[in-house]
């Protein structure tokens, strides 16, 4: 083998792209690799300058590094993003060096591309990921959590629209969690969508816990009832990742759309499975932290406040409402004969008592009261705007509710009553510790003087 065949034969095994230009920056030569990233032939390149050759709207910028080469004889290295002939998007590292003839003038430019997308992506990801990692140890919002994850999987590839769904809590709709590129119509339209297998990539994907790739939105029978919305939204192809839990429960979906009808490659299916482990990962936290604080703060029985969160909620508004010089009022609530319940029924029964009271007390009450369960039987709402006079018809109203309150699986020979004390702020008054002993002296002469009934705290 000649020494120029051999040489030919080894450039053109070398899957970086080579090539060669004069000192006028016309290309004298390629490699393989060249060719086929440029789509003509090492013949159609040779004496052609490269607005001659490439449609990128960049020949100028790399004659002008032609010459920046040639000029400093020194190496000159940048990164850009290309794409093939093929359509695929890389992001190539260009180094171009002079080269010299016998004499050591310069002739010309060796240039050598090589793809790094993969060490991008990589780079990308770990950065996404440890970003994501400290967001989450900052107690970020999850909502500002999810919109990073879409972001960084549509600076992958601009091409793409992502967004993430999350599964209800009743694990029947999808909501929206984040999709910032995404037309709010389609969004409002999205937002509630039923999960079942058939209602689009993702109703389908929530349903089955299984990725469903939809090549052709248009064509594609789980896009039926959709495919107008769709077209609209300027929307061609969508592949949905289910976001798994670490238990195996399905608690959104992570999906990325195109504007036209493709398939995914690798490159793809490792981005959306990434992006849904990201989620997964934030979502959880959340779940993790949105329970602990709920285990922090409520009666894990009635879902009420527990004392000690009263305690914040109560002491914070009646700061509040000292700063107004508005009124406030407190109650405080204790079942009748609660224990004969629970002796003759059970406390199973007393428990379903309970419940019952603080389902009750939710719907009887203003948005705006702070309801708690103080220990046992016995209950305090804090009444805030609310004057003596319209605390004690608040008061009688769940008073003679009480009396109309039924208890579902329990004998109907069992009455409930109950007994209330009530105080109001003043200048006099200033914490809470006095409101609560005050609505509890009055509350122990509601008991003492036959109970069922509202006894308002009189300081005489």
């Amino acid at each position: 083998m000649s020494k120029n065949l051999f040489l030919r034969s080894l450039i053109d095994s070398i899957p970086d792209l080579i090539f060669f230009k004069d000192k006028n920056s016309r290309y004298l030569g390629c490699n393989r690799a060249f060719e086929l990233f440029i789509g003509k032939s090492e013949a159609e390149l040779i004496g052609r300058h490269d607005n001659e050759v490439v449609d990128d709207g960049k020949a100028g910028e790399y004659q002008a590094q032609d010459q920046l080469v040639m000029e400093s004889g020194e190496q000159l290295k940048t990164e850009g993003w290309h794409v093939f002939k093929d359509g695929r998007r890389v992001l190539i590292e260009n180094i171009k060096t002079p080269y010299y003839d016998e004499n050591h003038q310069i002739m010309g430019v060796i240039g050598v591309g090589r793809d790094i997308t993969e060490r991008w992506l990589s780079r990308q990801r770990g950065m996404a990921r440890l970003n994501i990692l400290e967001m989450i140890a900052r107690h970020e919002p999850l909502e500002k959590i999810l919109l990073t994850v879409v972001e960084s999987l549509e600076t992958e590839e601009p091409s793409r629209q992502c967004s993430i769904l999350l599964v209800s809590d009743d694990n029947t709709h999808l909501l929206t969690g984040a999709a910032p590129n995404l037309p709010d119509f389609y969004n409002q339209v999205v937002h509630g969508l039923p999960i079942a297998v058939g209602l689009g990539s993702c109703g389908t994907a929530a349903a089955t816990g299984m990725r469903v790739i939809v090549e052709d939105i248009q064509t594609h029978e789980h896009w039926a009832n959709y495919k107008t919305l769709a077209a609209n939204a300027g929307l061609g192809a969508c592949w949905s990742q289910p976001v798994i839990s670490s238990r195996g429960r399905v608690l959104g979906t992570f999906a990325i759309y195109h504007a036209l009808p493709c398939s995914p490659t690798q490159d793809d299916l490792e981005s959306i499975e990434f992006a849904a482990s990201l989620t997964s990962i934030a979502i959880e936290y959340h779940q993790t932290q949105d329970a602990l604080e709920k285990q922090a703060t409520t009666d894990s029985l009635t879902g009420l406040a527990n004392r000690r969160y009263f305690r914040t909620l109560a002491e914070a508004e009646i700061s509040r409402q000292m700063r107004s010089n508005r009124s406030l009022s407190l109650l405080y609530l204790d079942i009748d004969y609660f224990k004969s319940i629970n002796d003759q029924y059970g406390h199973q029964a007393g428990d379903q008592v309970l419940t019952a009271v603080a389902a009750y007390f939710r719907i009887s009450l203003r948005d705006q009261d702070v309801i708690a369960r103080i220990g046992g039987e016995e209950f305090a709402i804090l009444l805030p705007d609310t004057s003596s006079t319209e605390a004690q018809e608040i008061a009688e109203r769940i008073r003679t509710g009480f009396a109309m309150l039924k208890t579902e699986g329990l004998p109907s020979d069992i009455k409930l009553t109950v007994s209330i004390g009530l105080t109001t702020l003043d200048t006099q008054t200033v914490t809470l510790d006095e409101l609560l002993n005050q609505a509890d002296r009055a509350l122990y002469q509601a008991k003492k003087l036959g109970r069922n009934q509202t006894r308002v705290f009189q300081t005489a």
